[in-house]
C-alpha cells in the first residue's frame, strides 16, 4: 500500500510512468533526478573522505543536499581530482 502511494507521488512529479501494471520506469525527468541525486552523494561522500574547510565558503555548512552548490564547478572538479574520481557523464 506504501509502495502504491510512493509509486503515485513520483508519477504526479513526472518522474516515472507505467510501463506495464505494477511496473514503473524512470522518465526523462526521473533520470535527469537520478542522475543529480547520485551525483550529490558522491560529492558529499568525497567531501567527507578528502574535501577542506578550503573548498567551500566560510561559514557554509555543506549538507548532502547543498555540497554541490557549495562547491560549484570548479570546487567540485578540484574535490574530485583530489580524490581521484572522473566527472559523471552528462546525460
Amino acid at each position: 500500500r506504501s509502495q502504491r502511494r510512493a509509486l503515485a507521488r513520483l508519477r504526479r512529479a513526472g518522474l516515472v510512468e507505467e510501463a506495464s501494471p505494477g511496473t514503473a520506469t524512470l522518465t526523462p525527468a526521473g533520470r535527469s533526478r537520478a542522475t543529480t541525486i547520485s551525483e550529490q552523494r558522491m560529492l558529499w561522500s568525497l567531501w567527507l573522505r578528502h574535501g577542506t574547510s578550503s573548498l567551500v565558503p566560510a561559514g557554509a555548512e555543506p549538507t548532502p543536499w547543498t555540497i554541490g552548490s557549495l562547491l560549484g564547478h570548479a570546487g567540485a572538479a578540484e574535490l574530485r581530482e583530489r580524490a581521484g574520481v572522473e566527472a559523471a557523464p552528462d546525460g
